[in-house]
């Protein structure tokens, strides 16, 4: 129930000492996973209803930052030695049937 919902959030919300409803939390989860899957923030502005930008421009911290631990992982694995002989082109990893 919604009621049971709520009491859950606002226990782990405490718990983390967040002060934020669970309406704000699932817009921002929301935005922040859009602009992880990349959709252009004058999209994501649009369906924010954001007037301005700038409201929106706080999500694009995140994909920067997703960006920098995807860097980081892939330099360790370079470093490790264990990355796979795999070509950035799609088609030049499929042998030639013809």
């Amino acid at each position: 129930s919604e009621k049971k919902l709520r009491k859950i959030w606002e226990a782990a919300r405490d718990s983390v000492g967040l002060d934020i409803t669970l309406y704000e939390a699932t817009r921002h989860s929301f935005a922040s996973n859009a602009v992880t899957d990349e959709i252009p923030l004058n999209i994501i502005k649009e369906v924010m209803g954001h007037t301005d930008i700038k409201s929106t421009l706080v999500y694009a911290s995140v994909n920067l930052t997703s960006q920098r631990v995807m860097f980081k992982k892939q330099s360790e694995i370079v470093s490790l030695g264990s990355v796979p002989n795999v070509s950035p082109r799609p088609e030049a990893n499929t042998k030639n049937k013809g």
